[in-house]
Parts: structure tokens; C-alpha cells; sequence
């Protein structure tokens, strides 16, 4: 990496902070003040590091989202198909 890719370190890829929870979202932003702070001071492996804990906050979040959402799915279909078998007793 250049140094001009390490002075904008956002711009690198690090993920969308929108999936965060309010309290995630805080933690996400005090994290990116301090790997901002520490890139000023030029410590590019910090920064690294740094960049892989915001990583991680945004993939385990979009990770529990998606499993929600396939939870939610499966819900709906335990529930249809349950429908549709009550619907079946009743008609025999």
C-alpha cells in the first residue's frame, strides 16, 4: 500500500457501516477516529489492524442480519406449509 491509500484508509473498502446496531455504530466510530489518529502518526501496521477489528464489526453484523432474515424465511415457511396441512385435515 501507498501512503497516499493509508492516509484514506475509508476509501479502502472497509464495508458499510449501515448493517451496525446504534451501539455498534458508536464503537464503529470510535474505531475509525482511532485508526484515522493512528495513521496520522504513521503506523501502517496499526492501521492494518485496525482496519481488520472494523472489518470484522461489520461482517459479524451482516452475518447475524442474514442469519435473521434466513430465520424469519424459515418461519414463514414452517408456517405456510402448516397452513396448508391444517387445510388439508380439514378438507379430509
Amino acid at each position: 500500500m501507498t501512503s497516499g491509500a493509508l492516509s484514506r484508509p475509508w476509501r479502502l473498502g472497509l464495508g458499510d457501516a449501515s448493517y451496525l446496531l446504534p451501539d455498534e455504530k458508536e464503537l464503529y466510530t470510535l474505531l475509525r477516529q482511532r485508526v484515522s489518529y493512528i495513521n496520522r502518526q504513521g503506523h501502517s501496521e496499526a492501521v492494518l489492524g485496525g482496519r481488520v477489528l472494523l472489518e470484522r464489526l461489520v461482517a459479524a453484523r451482516r452475518a447475524r442480519t442474514l442469519r435473521n432474515a434466513l430465520e424469519s424465511h424459515h418461519q414463514l415457511i414452517a408456517l405456510s406449509s402448516c397452513d396448508e396441512e391444517c387445510r388439508w385435515q380439514r378438507s379430509n
